[in-house]
């Protein structure tokens, strides 16, 4: 019965398996835009990406942070899966009571890489509001907290909202595959 047991746990992983990445992970950045029923939010976030070879891309970003990153701020992200044939709708979920925090849990030493190239104190929340840009920026995932993420395509919204009032929602594309070293 173990042996049994123990073969379809291992069928079950090797079907499962080509969904996720485990090791240095390509990020592209598809497109990045802003929610179409939400205009004038207070905080502004803009990308720009160009491919440096074909493993890598770079990003230039500006972002105007209004208020204060902290305990008022909440963030919601939500993200699908689009496969060739159809798309699963809420692949991944994150609604969390403090954005920072958040950011600082799931993202990590990425985060932290990320702050320190924007020109944020690394590592510190709450983030204070201000004007903060970088140029050139590559997206290190292998600094990612998680050891594992999911590979393909996915439309994701990302919506922060200030003390309840929307603060900032965009939508973008990414595309995850397995990094050639």
């Amino acid at each position: 019965m173990l042996c049994r047991v123990l073969c379809i746990i291992s069928f079950v992983g090797f079907v499962y398996c080509r969904y996720f990445i485990v090791g240095p992970a390509k990020i592209r950045i598809l497109d990045f835009d802003p929610c179409k029923e939400y205009s004038n939010l207070p905080m502004q976030f803009i990308i720009k990406s160009r491919m440096f070879n074909e493993s890598t891309q770079l990003l230039d970003a500006f972002w105007v942070l209004p208020v204060d990153l902290d305990e008022n701020v909440t963030m919601s992200l939500k993200c699908s899966r689009i496969d060739k044939r159809k798309t699963q709708v809420n692949s991944f979920i994150l609604n969390d009571v403090e954005a920072c925090s958040t950011l600082q849990k799931y993202v990590g030493d990425l985060w932290t890489y990320i702050q320190s190239k924007i020109g944020m104190e690394p590592g510190v929340c709450p983030v204070k509001m201000g004007n903060y840009s970088t140029e050139n920026m590559i997206l290190d995932l292998t600094k990612l907290n998680v050891q594992m993420i999911l590979e393909g395509r996915f439309r994701t919204r990302i919506f922060l909202k200030h003390l309840s009032k929307p603060l900032y929602c965009t939508d973008f594309t990414i595309e995850l595959t397995p990094k050639k070293e």
